[in-house]
């Protein structure tokens, strides 16, 4: 492809995002431009560089103080934990030899030999013990890890982990990515994973294959993930051969960069991992009762019809019913008082967001409401969300099915912020725990979310996978 024929298809693309309801981040002249902080290198079968771009930027390098799927995915590059997942998705050792069970309540561990940190010193048991009673105390989901009541350590590579009660999920605990194996000293925080860290400046984050890793040394040389909150700009990026791979990009957004010519059809795509929701959060600006908060739910059109993703679980008391009548909202919100009233939907300035954004207006006006759109970029945007100052918001919430129980106690630790209900829950999550079928855990599960639901603390609107383009570059890190 010719240089203007290029250019010429970047100005097309370019100029019919500019004309939809919301504009590009980045003008036109500057497309060529190294934004991201990287080198403009052009890809390989195997490059040496791996260039990726993703939705948010990472907002922590800190295991232990993950709160978004943007910085938790970048965590096992860095870092291990003490086990993991095979493919088949059975749990196995890590940075484990050995382990067994002494008895309901007391795990016995024994570490592989000569793992090393980062800084060149040995993983030992001691380093273990502090990695675990850090995140007790101080971790954001500190209260998943409550359980811990007592580490000891038999020599520098054997300790016993004593948990207050049986819980058939503890090892599955111990596979989570925040409950990663880290060394924090006046140097900063150290890992044990496939890649060290070279830089971090809150936007960027630069990583170089660690050359003593345990696990195998990595083909990749250096990674660089970078933040774009525009997903067709990331497409343009892959274009250019500024990014090797784009995360979080919807199937609209790929098929219209297709139909550009941006995109070829044969590149590799893969679906995430982790399925997101996109939902209409209620925050603490107004007070809605039960009664708003229904009728708004039934005012609004969406496909999900589950409160949390049947990838979780299969939903059978949390099911939602979903079949919209214009006369029933209409009689709705005038039984809740809310005819005629404004409501105000903070909304993260992007094309997908903003396309969700405007049809929950139309649908919300259409059942007698008036409602204004309020759109910030990401900053002010999870400034405003973390301390819940909007009346609603449209947020995206990011699920992973080997973890039900920790989605879970995110959603309502970190995206809803409600302890209370929290701790109302713990009966039933220790059963969860303490029941070792699949699907009688499942059972339980669907009966918590049928009762969170009850208290709607938010509207889902849909569930769906977003998309890796560039995925055969992205396997090369991917565990």
């Amino acid at each position: 492809m010719n240089f203007l024929r290029k250019y010429l298809l970047l100005l097309i693309f370019n100029f019919s995002l500019i004309f939809s309801f919301s504009s590009t981040t980045n003008d036109v002249e500057n497309i060529f431009a190294d934004e991201f902080g990287y080198q403009n290198e052009k890809t390989s079968e195997i490059p040496e560089t791996l260039n990726i771009l993703q939705g948010m930027r990472v907002s922590t390098i800190d295991p232990a103080m993950i709160k978004d799927n943007y910085s938790k995915r970048t965590i096992p590059l860095m870092y291990d934990t003490l086990f993991t997942f095979n493919k088949n998705g059975d749990i196995k050792p890590c940075l484990v030899k050995n382990y067994k069970w002494l008895n309901d309540r007391e795990l016995s561990i024994e570490l592989k030999t000569d793992i090393k940190f980062h800084d060149k010193s040995i993983l030992t048991a001691k380093d273990v013990k502090d990695s675990l009673e850090y995140l007790k105390k101080n971790g954001t989901l500190k209260t998943f890890y409550s359980e811990i009541t007592d580490i000891k350590v038999l020599n520098t590579k054997e300790l016993i982990i004593k948990i207050a009660e049986k819980d058939s999920l503890f090892l599955t605990a111990l596979t989570y990515e925040i409950s990663s194996i880290a060394k924090r000293n006046e140097k900063g925080i150290i890992g044990t994973g496939p890649f060290s860290i070279k830089s971090f400046n809150g936007k960027t984050l630069k990583l170089e294959r660690f050359p003593n890793y345990f696990n195998g040394i990595s083909s990749i040389k250096k990674v660089n993930i970078g933040e774009e909150v525009n997903e067709s700009q990331r497409l343009i990026a892959l274009f250019n051969d500024k990014a090797n791979i784009a995360l979080d990009v919807t199937e609209k957004s790929l098929n219209n960069a297709k139909e550009y010519g941006i995109i070829d059809d044969d590149v590799a795509v893969e679906k995430s991992e982790e399925t997101e929701s996109t939902v209409l959060m209620f925050g603490n600006q107004k007070n809605y009762s039960i009664e708003s908060r229904k009728a708004i739910e039934s005012a609004v059109q969406r496909t999900a019809d589950s409160f949390f993703p049947s990838t979780m679980f299969t939903p059978r008391l949390s099911k939602v019913n979903i079949d919209y009548n214009t006369s029933k909202a209409k009689e709705n919100i005038n039984k809740a008082g809310l005819k005629n009233k404004e409501v105000n939907i903070m909304v993260l300035n992007t094309n997908n967001s903003m396309e969700q954004a405007e049809k929950i207006k139309a649908s919300l006006e259409k059942a007698g409401m008036k409602v204004n759109l309020l759109p910030h970029q990401i900053d002010s945007y999870y400034i405003k969300f973390q301390n819940k100052d909007f009346d609603l918001a449209i947020f995206n919430v990011a699920f992973n099915s080997n973890y039900t129980v920790f989605n879970l106690g995110k959603v309502l630790l970190y995206d809803i912020g409600d302890m209370e209900m929290y701790n109302a829950l713990q009966p039933f999550l220790k059963i969860i725990k303490e029941e070792k079928d699949k699907e009688k855990r499942d059972q339980v599960f669907d009966k918590i979310v049928q009762l969170i639901y009850k208290d709607l603390p938010y509207i889902p609107i849909s569930h769906g996978k977003t998309l890796i383009v560039g995925a055969e570059k992205y396997k090369y890190i991917k565990r």
